[in-house]
């Protein structure tokens, strides 16, 4: 653990990834552009660290599913 603590900061603000990007004008968040491409595959979040296929896309949706 101290190995870890003594790396440098891996999360720094890399501006070369928003460079050409368009920003909302109320929060500034830079804005993606719509794709009507439709995967053949999708996973959500939570699934894809332990998914052994990796030609998918990940999702983000997660419905809470309260019917205990």
């Amino acid at each position: 653990m101290t190995d870890f603590i003594r790396q440098p900061r891996l999360d720094v603000y890399k501006s070369w990834l928003v460079e050409n990007a368009d920003f909302s004008a109320d929060m500034e968040f830079p804005m993606l552009k719509r794709v009507d491409f439709q995967p053949e595959r999708a996973i959500p979040f939570d699934k894809a660290i332990r998914a052994g296929y990796h030609r998918q896309w990940v999702h983000f949706y997660t419905h809470k599913d309260n019917r205990n």
